[in-house]
């Protein structure tokens, strides 16, 4: 329960797969295109890497920002060096953040945002406080339709840049829940 690099190493072999695309749980606005592109563009390096992941321009990986619209690929293998090398409770509860934070021990390969987000740390599309919830469930409440259940990343940026309040709640939430 209280080592999450233990469960996805257990589940993975249990399964017996050796690559993973790591999706959290809270971020409700995931966007299947994005995961789709990732995969593909992971199928397509010429040698296998130990992470995978989009990032920003300073090259920082998007799971270390608020966006919560993107995942990452990762390895078994890359998986199981973190627990040799690491015993840290962090690292344990945070799956690849001993990976990237130690790009000199793992083969680490980043591609860029989509345009519309390459200068987006003011979002925060990610749920890991009541106020989180809330305003997201407001979001996608003025979102969604009955026709429509596909909620693309320019639909919410183009929504909260109509409602400048809610980059003011972010920023705080940004402010309070440092990653």
């Amino acid at each position: 329960e209280n080592d999450v690099l233990k469960r996805f190493i257990d589940a993975a072999e249990y399964f017996g797969i050796s690559t993973i695309i790591r999706i959290c749980a809270d971020n409700p606005f995931l966007q299947a295109t994005e995961v789709k592109r990732l995969y593909n563009e992971y199928a397509k390096l010429p040698v296998p890497v130990d992470y995978f992941s989009f990032a920003f321009p300073d090259k920082t990986p998007v799971i270390k920002s608020h966006l919560g619209l993107f995942a990452e690929v990762t390895t078994l293998v890359a998986l199981k060096k973190v627990a040799l090398y690491t015993e840290d409770n962090f690292f344990h509860e945070h799956v690849t953040n001993y990976i990237y934070a130690n790009s000199n021990k793992f083969n680490v390969s980043l591609i860029g945002l989509p345009d519309n987000l390459k200068s987006r740390k003011d979002l925060r599309m990610t749920i890991d406080t009541l106020e989180d919830f809330n305003l997201l469930k407001d979001i996608f409440g003025k979102l969604v339709t009955d026709k429509n259940y596909h909620i693309s990343s320019d639909d919410i940026i183009s929504y909260i840049n109509i409602n400048q309040n809610i980059l003011t709640i972010m920023a705080d939430e940004i402010r309070k829940n440092s990653k």
